[in-house]
């Protein structure tokens, strides 16, 4: 009977629904990449301040290019066309942060010449774009490797970090991003002192197809983690409901905050109902929103609880105004019955009953003008004084 209640409506949460979609993974270095900026730097001497980062969502390989943080999207390109498409990889799907240099008109262009899908990151929860946790790591190697001198970071620093990243072996693979995106690289004392290939070494065939084998090997690896992660994450939550246009949902505010809304301890948790208006796929519908939100009205089905569609049993002992001008105005008024009844008697002044043994006559209380003398001012000592009767 409490789903009813509208002030368990208002603050129950349900249990979070959600499915973790593996299909569309990519598969091949470089097939998906994802964009975003790491602001904060101290301005060098070349005047960057900031950093573009991409990261391969195959490979986990992550490109950092110093930048200044005014950087316009047409910069942003720039480094996209430089450190990815100059090598020959073409993207098939785009992840950019949700600010506006990197989902305007340029980069939409971009993406549309290469074919690719511009798919940006949620602006209420950023930690879905996946560039989000390698900017963490970036982070923490910069800072260590800028404990005793913070000059030329720009030229130093961000080349060694991305070498660092990039040679580290991932826990999924077991395999190093150079490992997956080169065929083959040289150890950094070969590549160092010795002119021609060390031992070892066969021929290109040998390589490619020892390319191949690893790639093979890396998929397999991605796929067992990818299962188990969903197996988890599919296990936490409750299937995804079934919404139908006209269908009821209250909006959960921890997941998708509204501007405006109350955040404080004893706030409600969920704003609505609001009525369905379009369903846009197994994960998104479009709500129908008053204006003064200021929102989008595309809504994920996890930010979602379903509203009670049956019948509330008691619906009639909930129907309360909301305020005594509204009880008042339910009120049922008859004019007959108003003119009919007589006016009443003004009411007959009385003192309270704890008083009424005591005499408050004012005329019986009055002084003479000596004794008022007699008790004005401060009494110095105790003295005794006769009052008239």
């Amino acid at each position: 009977m409490g789903e009813h209640c509208p002030p368990y409506l208002a603050t129950k949460l349900q249990r979070k629904t959600g499915r973790l979609d593996i299909e569309d993974d990519a598969s091949l270095p470089f097939e998906a990449i994802s964009i975003d900026l790491l602001l904060g730097f101290p301005r060098s001497r070349a005047g960057n301040d900031a950093v573009v980062a991409v990261h391969d969502l195959f490979s986990r390989m992550i490109l950092m290019e110093p930048c200044s943080a005014t950087v316009t999207v047409e910069g942003i390109a720039a480094v996209i066309s430089n450190r990815v498409l100059r090598l020959g990889w073409r993207p098939r799907r785009i992840i950019p942060d949700s600010e506006a240099r990197l989902t305007g008109e340029v980069m939409t262009g971009l993406a549309a010449s290469l074919g690719a899908e511009l798919t940006p990151s949620v602006p209420h929860h950023h930690q879905a774009n996946p560039v989000e946790r390698a900017i963490q790591t970036a982070k923490h190697v910069l800072q260590t490797l800028c404990v005793e001198s913070k000059s030329h970071w720009d030229k130093r620093a961000v080349p060694a970090a991305e070498l660092a990243m990039n040679s580290t072996p991932s826990v999924s693979t077991g395999m190093s991003p150079y490992d997956l995106v080169f065929i083959a690289h040289p150890d950094l004392v070969h590549a160092v002192f010795d002119s021609g290939e060390h031992a070892g070494v066969g021929a290109f065939d040998e390589r490619l197809a020892a390319a191949d084998a690893r790639l093979d090997d890396a998929k397999a690896a991605i796929l067992v983690a990818r299962r188990e992660q969903q197996r988890k994450y599919d296990g936490s939550r409750a299937p995804l409901p079934v919404f139908e246009v006209g269908d009821s949902v209250f909006v959960r505010l921890p997941d998708r905050p509204v501007p405006g809304a109350p955040t404080h301890k004893l706030a409600a948790r969920k704003m609505g109902p609001f009525r369905i208006r379009e369903v846009l796929g197994d994960h998104r519908v479009r709500l129908d929103l008053p204006d003064h939100l200021r929102i989008g009205d595309t809504f994920s089905n996890s930010q979602l609880d379903v509203a009670p569609s049956g019948v509330d049993p008691f619906l009639t002992h909930r129907e309360v105004p909301s305020s005594p001008a509204a009880a008042e105005g339910a009120r049922p008024s008859s004019s007959s019955e108003d003119s009919a009844s007589p006016p009443l008697p003004p009411r007959v002044r009385r003192a309270p009953a704890v008083l009424r043994d005591y005499e408050t006559e004012p005329s019986l209380l009055a002084l003479s003008p000596a004794s008022y003398e007699t008790l004005r001012g401060r009494c110095g000592r105790s003295r005794s004084h006769s009052f008239p009767d």
